[in-house]
């Protein structure tokens, strides 16, 4: 199977508001999985149809304002098992402002970077003997 992905994604924790903009009746509320800067993973109770067109508005803690915008439901995979009813959709974004995205993953970025940091035992080497 031919990969599809063309830009890293990241883990990030958040919610999700999915409203239809089909004219179908469709309210979800999900949990954000990952990002990238051409869309999101989200899991949901419900589940989206695939090529659905849908307004969505993202919410994290590293987002001052919510991210919102328009998507388009690219990936729907039914729940792994019946203890985990959830569906892991990805949309892709069709309209939002990429700006806010690119500020969004870099400060995940420098977040991810912050914490590998912190995790390192090594002592910083200002000089090497030679």
């Amino acid at each position: 199977m031919k990969e599809r992905r063309h830009y890293d994604r990241f883990k990030m924790d958040g919610n999700i508001s999915i409203k239809s903009e089909n004219g179908q009746p469709l309210e979800i509320k999900a949990f954000l999985d990952n990002i990238s800067f051409i869309g999101f993973g989200m899991y949901s109770g419900q589940k989206v149809n695939l090529d659905s067109v849908v307004d969505f508005e993202l919410h994290a803690q590293e987002l001052d304002r919510p991210l919102t915008g328009i998507g388009k439901v690219t990936y729907v995979a039914d729940p792994a098992s019946s203890r985990s009813p959830f569906y892991n959709v990805g949309v892709e974004f069709v309209d939002t402002n990429k700006d806010l995205v690119t500020y969004i993953l870099k400060r995940v970025q420098a977040k991810m970077a912050k914490q590998a940091q912190g995790k390192s035992n090594a002592a910083p080497i200002d000089f090497i003997p030679y």
